[in-house]
């Protein structure tokens, strides 16, 4: 570890109680970075100074559910327990708190509830909650709240396989995301992440991958490391998907190296499945074979048995 990052370390583990919103920006930078287990631990220290008010503890648990989520994608582990507990424990202090932050308990919850319903994709409660804090949101005027909200009922739309309606609540996070004074790079990023998704699950690849090209940009120049990851194996993906895999390897390989420095197998496992497809397409079975194989341990070590059958049943195709 570098000398400035030894510097950022020991002012996130000593909590600034004096200015809790430069302490938060703090952690956020870390997050944001894929220090999460740093990250984590700066926000629960912030937590034992006795002079913050029911808001700040709040954002501060919301702050950790995201965390642990973001940890659960990386170890594939969601949905995460630990990230509800956050959530619960935000909402036990919320009556004490601004309506701004109930709405966001309501925010949280329905973020949650989205990966704990997945299996069914009905989504009953994740959607009970996004609706509940649009509401909540609406009464305050808040774009900002309300982006997130319609962005997060989008996200149910998309995954029921409702395009037409997901795409209209897209839309209406990003007009509302840019009556925001400063846009956020998370959320404009994520429309067109998302956006993409509805254009290739409509059939048309070719009109996503500007999409997703965008997303990887903001992701980037957002700082948003631990995001870029993903943005960047959709860009490679849909290379390959188009039969441009010739132009896939620069950016896959910057997921791969990216994922190995902030300890994500699930997102090595990932950028490496592409490149090993993308070998496939370029016909090159034997660095295709490595991937793969490479592909099998980290599922192996992760306890995911689908990662382990779909790398051996490409092994015993290329065998062929």
């Amino acid at each position: 570890m570098g000398l400035t990052h030894l510097i950022i370390a020991a002012a996130l583990l000593s909590p600034n109680c004096a200015n809790v919103e430069e302490a938060m920006e703090s952690i956020d930078t870390a997050r944001y970075a894929g220090r999460l287990e740093e990250a984590m631990t700066a926000a629960a220290h912030l937590l034992e100074c006795g002079s913050l008010d029911a808001d700040e503890r709040i954002t501060l648990h919301l702050r950790l559910a995201t965390m642990h989520d973001r940890v659960g994608l990386h170890r594939n582990t969601r949905p995460v327990e630990a990230a509800l507990r956050q959530v619960l424990a935000a909402e036990a202090i919320a009556r004490d708190a601004s309506p701004r932050s109930r709405a966001a308990v309501e925010a949280a919850f329905a973020k949650y509830f989205y990966r704990a319903e997945m299996a069914g994709r009905k989504f009953e409660r994740a959607e009970q909650h996004a609706r509940e804090a649009l509401r909540l949101y609406a009464a305050l005027d808040d774009a900002a709240g309300r982006a997130d909200a319609a962005h997060s009922l989008g996200l149910i739309h998309l995954q029921r396989g409702e395009l037409e309606h997901a795409q209209m609540r897209f839309d209406e996070s990003l007009r509302l995301e840019e009556k925001t004074h400063v846009p956020r790079p998370e959320m404009l990023a994520d429309y067109h992440r998302h956006t993409a998704f509805v254009l290739v699950r409509s059939g048309t690849p070719e009109l996503a991958l500007p999409h997703f090209r965008k997303s990887f940009e903001q992701r980037l120049n957002g700082g948003l490391i631990d995001a870029s990851i993903f943005a960047a194996i959709s860009v490679g993906a849909t290379l390959i998907e188009l039969g441009r895999a010739d132009e896939a390897a620069g950016i896959l390989d910057y997921a791969v190296d990216t994922a190995i420095s902030i300890d994500s197998p699930v997102g090595e496992a990932r950028a490496i499945g592409a490149l090993a497809e993308m070998h496939e397409q370029l016909d090159d079975k034997e660095a295709a074979a490595k991937a793969y194989e490479r592909i099998r341990v980290i599922g192996a070590a992760l306890g995911s048995q689908s990662m382990v059958e779909w790398a051996d049943e490409a092994l015993e195709r290329i065998a062929y």
